[in-house]
């Protein structure tokens, strides 16, 4: 799965981020590549990989599949599933579920010391990652196409 080189400190896109990216939204596309430029590369959970292909649509998957297969893809570790299952408990024991998939992803930033990626800040409520702040102004419905 991807390559092995250490990746902490690098950024983990969350699925949304990807999904936008690959809908060609452009800001969003502008600032994945400035990350590729300055960090060599950037992450995804095999989680996100599932997440976006999933949702794939007729005559994507290959440029999809090359544009996942850019990315360094972290497999859901013994470790990533245990820290997933605290923040379960944790979190549920004050009442609110969180889904899997984010779970698993905030994990992988928890577990490989990355930073997280998203525009869904309120799906990840946890203290002990890193988020990261400066994202272009998110979409609202179509993808922003440059003129």
């Amino acid at each position: 799965m991807g390559n092995h080189r250490r990746v902490a400190g690098l950024p983990l896109l969350d699925s949304d981020l990807v999904i936008w990216a690959l809908r060609g939204d452009e800001p969003i596309v502008r600032f994945v590549r400035g990350l590729q430029a300055e960090y060599g590369s950037f992450v995804v959970s095999v989680i996100t990989v599932y997440e976006v292909l999933q949702g794939l649509r007729s005559g994507e998957e290959e440029r999809v599949r090359e544009w996942i297969n850019s990315a360094i893809r972290l497999p859901v570790s013994e470790e990533i599933a245990e820290k997933a299952a605290e923040y379960f408990r944790t979190f549920k024991a004050q009442g609110r579920t969180l889904n899997m998939p984010d779970l698993l992803i905030a994990a992988t930033a928890f577990c490989h010391d990355l930073v997280l990626v998203t525009y869904n800040r309120k799906d990840f409520p946890m203290a002990d990652i890193c988020f990261w702040e400066e994202l272009p102004p998110p979409p609202s419905g179509k993808p922003r196409r440059s003129l």
